[in-house]
């Protein structure tokens, strides 16, 4: 499968913004710890834990989209064209 330039660029943007994202992901899981176990220290509130654990859990699941990369719809188009053109060939 040969890719242009600019789809190079896309797919390494791409792969960037997914070690960011794991890098977001694995500080998310952090903070949920500290938050469980400051709850379980009766230091923080059942509401407060709560509400960070809704905030922390949905900043986990956004964290690939969140930024400036490439979005998953461009490379799923990517994948899609070259797969249209190794099927013609």
């Amino acid at each position: 499968m040969n890719f242009t330039e600019q789809e190079k660029q896309t797919i390494e943007a791409a792969k960037s913004n997914l070690k960011k994202a794991n890098v977001i992901r694995i500080i998310a899981v952090s903070v949920m710890f500290i938050a469980l176990t400051l709850y379980a220290l009766n230091v923080l509130p059942q509401q407060t834990l709560f509400s960070a654990l809704v905030v922390i859990g949905v900043v986990a699941l956004l964290a690939p989209n969140l930024g400036f990369g490439p979005k998953y719809d461009e490379l799923v188009l990517i994948l899609q064209k070259k797969l249209e053109e190794t099927e013609r060939h």
